[in-house]
């Protein structure tokens, strides 16, 4: 597994109108990973997921999965290989939560097709793996933001890709709810060889759960590999202009980061 790449990225260039987002992006990523995406606002994280999962196309470069450039890729293809937890996601409709994690499975259906035993029962796991199975009947807009967020967490995982991408998902959750959520998406990666790419803004998460890190800034990759190398004050200097200490933190058993606050 180790010998071949999930994604690749060579010379990518993508630009919003005139705004150049990303600056010639060449990166790998092998599988059965978790990889963090980190970096200040505006640096084009978003947008590389956005190739990433096939939303957008490169103005030049090529974004491969498996070898197959990206946008050659039908749609239930890519939803039967990857899975995206944006953000924000705004449910308007009354469904039940198990409806919602239940579309998680629709790459799976026959057209005009129906869910089954089996459907029903990893929308069963997904919502016990994330802690919500005593919400399954309620309407999903009678949920508060953070609850509907750990639904769309759920509605990912009952999708069951090897790959999942999540884009500030835990950003609206309080630490119990983003803990579990990251310790079942390493369980994933330990466990069935999945991979995980996330982009984050909390460097302790990054520093907890990836097994590795990209830092970008200004459309660029500043530096990519292994956590314990690429997370040090240099770089985070270099990238979010602060001071910083990295070490490895008893209680928690893994690297975290402390930074220095005015003079």
């Amino acid at each position: 597994m180790a010998d071949r790449n999930l994604f690749e990225l060579q010379q990518v260039r993508f630009a919003y109108g005139e705004t150049e987002v990303l600056r010639g992006i060449t990166v790998a990523f092998p599988p059965a990973r978790f990889y963090g995406i980190v970096g200040p606002n505006g640096c084009g994280k978003t947008t590389l997921l956005d190739l990433l999962i096939g939303s957008r196309r490169p103005l030049e470069g090529s974004v491969r999965l498996d070898g197959q450039e990206v946008s050659g890729c039908s749609r239930r293809t890519l939803a039967q290989r990857l899975a995206l937890v944006p953000q924000d996601y705004g449910i308007r409709f009354a469904f039940t939560v198990e409806e919602i994690v239940l579309m998680g499975r629709h790459p799976y259906l026959p057209r005009f097709g129906s869910p089954g035993a089996r459907d029903f029962q990893m929308v069963e796991e997904a919502m016990a793996e994330i802690g919500i199975v005593h919400l399954k009947a309620r309407c999903i807009n009678e949920l508060s933001g953070g609850e509907q967020q750990r639904v769309v967490v759920a509605r990912a995982l009952a999708q069951q890709t090897p790959v999942l991408l999540l884009d500030e998902a835990t950003s609206s959750l309080d630490i119990q709810y983003t803990l579990e959520i990251f310790q079942a998406l390493r369980q994933r990666v330990r466990t069935r060889g999945h991979t995980v790419i996330a982009v984050m803004h909390n460097l302790n998460l990054a520093a907890a759960y990836c097994d590795e890190v990209l830092l970008m800034k200004g459309g660029r990759i500043v530096q990519a590999g292994p956590t314990a190398e690429v997370l040090n004050p240099a770089g985070i200097r270099e990238v979010f202009n602060v001071e910083s200490a990295v070490y490895f933190d008893e209680f928690s058993r893994s690297l975290q980061v402390s930074f220095r606050y005015g003079e």
